[in-house]
């Protein structure tokens, strides 16, 4: 992600989920991937499909999850004006 790489990242994110589809983590890459892609539409279905589910791998919230994994890439000054957009419909 930090490399911009994001369809890379799209890539090896739907390869680790045929292996185990419910990492929580790696489903937050895939939806980020395509978000910075500008792939919205894709993005915003990862996003309402974990929405409001509890992630057994990180004892979080999705949405926490969601919300910090774009934290951690502003916070490495990489942003996207959908990030608000993830924001808001997560806050619903």
């Amino acid at each position: 992600m930090h490399a911009g790489h994001y369809e890379e990242a799209i890539q090896y994110a739907q390869k680790a989920l045929e292996v185990n589809p419910l990492r929580e983590s790696v489903v937050s890459y895939l939806a980020l991937g395509y978000l910075l892609n500008n792939q919205w539409p894709e993005a915003e279905k990862i996003y309402l499909k974990w929405k409001g589910r509890f992630c057994q791998g990180s004892f979080k919230y999705c949405n926490r999850v969601f919300l910090e994994d774009i934290a951690k890439l502003e916070a490495a000054n990489i942003t996207h004006p959908d990030f608000e957009k993830v924001k808001q419909l997560l806050k619903k």
